[in-house]
C-alpha cells in the first residue's frame, strides 16, 4: 500500500515533510516577518525554508498517517498566510513585545561590537607599549546601509545554498570555511563584506603563513592575534598550498555574495582574498600510481596477512578500502559513505557498487561521480560479498556498510586518512606523491594497460570527459537513479580485465 503523501520514514521513525510551493521556497522574507509565520522562516538567512519538517514521534505507519493530518491542515494555512504577506507586505504596526525585543537585540549587538573593538584596541596599545610597530588601522569607508551584510552572514548564505534543489557545499568544506572565517574575524572582526580590501586579505594571508601547520594543544584555543605574539619558530610552517586553499574558501563566500548582488554599489570591486601565493614547481606534488612492488609490500603487511584490525583503521575498513579502490578506482570518501544497500545485485545477477548522493549524509564530487561500478571478480574471490552479507544481517539497508562511519562522516574519513598515511609510511612508502588517492591513479593506469577505452574507464571512475553526447543513452532505474549509458554486463566484462601482473593476494580465512 502506498504511503500517505508528506509522510516519510527516517531512522526507523516517521516524520512529516511538506515542501513549500515554488513561489515561497527560498524567497527573501519581508521584514518584520509575523511571529505567527515563524515556522516558515530560516532565521539565519532571513529567507523562507524550502520545506516544513516535523517529527511524528512514532514508528508505526498508521499512527504516523493519523498524526500527519493535523500538520497538513496547518501547513496549508501557513502557506496561505505567507502568500498574503509576500503580496501585501507585513501587517502595519509592531506589537509592544516586538518593539521591546528589537530594542533588546539592538542593545546586545551594540555592546558586543563595543567590547570587541575595545579588546582589539587594548591589544594594539599593549603591543605598542612593548615596542612593537603597530600601524593605525585605516578608517573604513562608510558602508551603504542598503543590502549590507557581514562576512559571517555571507558564510551562512553560502552554507544554506539557496532554494529547494540548490547545490550545497560539502560538510567538510563547510567546516573548513568555518574555521577560516573564525580566524579572519579574530584578526579583523566581523566586517561588512564591502569594507574588506586586499589589504585585509594580505594581512590575513601573512598571519596564516606565520602559523605552524599543526598547533600543539596549549596553543590551539588561542585567538589569532595572541598566537602571532608567540614564539612559533620551533614548529614547521604550514604550506603555501594550504594557505591558498583557505583563501579560496573565503573568496568563494564573497563570489557567492557578488552573484547575489551585494557588490552592485561597488563597480570596481575585486575579490580581496585573491592574494594567494604563487606555488613553486618543486612544491607541486602530483599523485603517482603505486608500483607493483609497493602494492606487494602493502598487501604483505599485517592488516592483510595477519588479520590485524586496528582501531584507527576502523576495523574492516582498514582491509577493504585499499582493495576496493585498487579494483574500482573509487575515491576514499565514496567508499566510506557506502550503505549496506549500496552493494546491489542488478541485471544478470551482477553485483555492483551504487555510488550516489541520495542519502542525507552522502556527497559526490560532481554530477558524473554518480555511477554503478561492477564488483571486480578479485574482490568477490577475496570475500567482499561474504562481508556484505554478514553486515546486512541485522542491519537496515541504510546502515553504514563500515562500522565507525556513521554520520557525520567528514571527521571520521579524515581521521581514517591520517591513520592510513601513517600505516603506508611505516610499511610501504613515505612520500607526498603516494597517498590513498594513488590507488585511483593506479586503477586508471591499469585500465589503459588493459586496453580499456577512455569512455569505459571514465564511466567506472566517475570522470566526465568527452562532451554533451557522453550523457546520451542513459537509462533510469526503478529507484529513480540514472546509469552512465553503458550496461552493467559490458562494464563487468571490462573491469574484470584489470589485473596487476606479479601481485599476489592471499584470501584470509575469515573477516571479523
Amino acid at each position: 500500500m502506498a504511503r500517505m503523501k508528506y509522510v516519510q520514514r527516517r531512522a526507523n521513525r516517521f516524520e512529516f515533510r511538506f515542501p513549500l510551493p515554488d513561489d515561497l521556497a527560498g524567497q527573501a522574507a519581508p521584514q518584520p516577518w509575523p511571529d505567527g509565520l515563524a515556522p516558515l522562516l530560516n532565521a539565519k538567512t532571513g529567507r523562507l525554508k524550502t520545506e516544513i519538517i516535523r517529527s511524528l514521534q512514532t514508528a508505526d505507519a498508521k499512527a504516523a498517517e493519523r498524526r500527519a493530518l493535523a500538520h497538513i491542515g496547518e501547513a496549508h494555512r501557513l502557506v496561505d498566510q505567507a502568500r498574503r504577506v509576500m503580496k501585501e507586505g507585513p501587517p502595519e504596526g509592531i506589537a509592544p513585545e516586538q518593539i521591546a525585543h528589537l530594542i533588546r537585540e539592538h542593545e546586545i549587538e551594540l555592546l558586543e561590537r563595543f567590547l570587541r573593538a575595545e579588546r582589539h584596541a587594548f591589544d594594539w596599545i599593549k603591543a605598542r607599549i612593548e615596542g612593537e610597530t603597530v600601524p593605525t588601522p585605516a578608517r573604513p569607508a562608510s558602508p551603504s546601509t542598503s543590502g549590507q551584510i557581514t562576512i559571517s552572514s555571507a558564510y551562512r548564505r553560502w552554507v544554506e545554498g539557496g532554494g529547494r534543489g540548490a547545490r550545497k557545499p560539502r560538510d567538510g568544506s563547510v567546516a573548513e570555511a568555518g574555521r577560516a572565517l573564525q580566524r579572519f574575524i579574530e584578526l579583523h572582526g566581523d566586517m561588512p563584506i564591502t569594507s574588506i580590501t586586499k589589504t585585509h586579505g594580505r594581512a590575513y594571508r601573512d598571519a596564516l603563513a606565520s602559523l605552524p601547520k599543526a598547533l600543539p594543544d596549549r596553543l590551539r584555543t588561542m585567538r589569532l592575534p595572541d598566537l602571532l605574539k608567540q614564539d612559533l619558530s620551533a614548529f614547521p610552517k604550514r604550506s603555501a598550498q594550504t594557505i591558498n586553499k583557505t583563501l579560496n574558501l573565503l573568496g568563494g563566500l564573497l563570489t557567492r555574495a557578488e552573484r547575489d548582488g551585494f557588490f552592485e554599489g561597488a563597480p570596481s570591486w575585486s575579490n580581496p582574498f585573491h592574494v594567494g601565493f604563487e606555488i613553486a614547481r618543486s612544491e607541486k606534488q602530483p599523485y603517482e600510481p603505486f608500483s607493483v612492488t609497493e602494492l606487494q609490500k602493502l598487501f604483505a603487511s599485517p592488516v592483510f596477512t595477519q588479520g590485524l584490525r586496528p582501531h584507527g583503521g576502523k576495523r574492516e575498513a582498514a582491509y577493504w578500502f585499499p582493495l576496493i579502490s585498487l579494483f574500482s578506482g573509487a575515491r576514499r570518501t565514496e567508499i566510506a559513505q557506502l550503505k549496506v544497500g549500496d552493494v546491489r545485485q542488478g541485471e544478470g545477477g551482477i553485483w555492483y557498487f551504487d555510488f550516489s548522493d541520495r542519502g542525507e549524509d552522502q556527497r559526490l564530487k560532481n554530477e558524473s561521480s554518480a555511477r554503478s561500478v561492477p564488483i571486480h571478480s578479485e574482490l568477490i574471490r577475496l570475500g567482499l560479498l561474504d562481508y556484505v552479507v554478514q553486515r546486512a544481517t541485522g542491519h537496515d539497508s541504510r546502515a553504514p556498510l563500515w562500522p565507525g562511519f556513521e554520520s557525520p562522516l567528514d571527521v571520521k574519513t579524515r581521521a581514517w586518512s591520517k591513520w592510513f598515511a601513517r600505516y603506508l609510511g611505516e610499511h610501504v612508502v613515505d612520500h607526498p606523491s603516494k597517498t590513498f588517492h594513488s590507488f585511483r591513479h593506479t586503477f586508471k593506469r591499469a585500465c589503459r594497460e588493459a586496453g580499456i577505452s577512455e569512455e569505459i574507464h571514465h564511466a567506472l571512475t566517475g570522470h566526465s570527459g568527452g562532451g554533451v553526447g557522453r550523457a546520451y543513452g542513459r537509462e533510469r532505474r526503478a529507484d529513480g537513479s540514472l546509469d552512465r549509458g553503458i550496461s552493467l554486463a559490458r562494464l563487468q566484462a571490462e573491469i574484470n580485465r584489470v589485473t596487476y601482473a606479479g601481485l599476489v593476494l592471499e584470501k584470509e580465512s575469515r573477516h571479523t
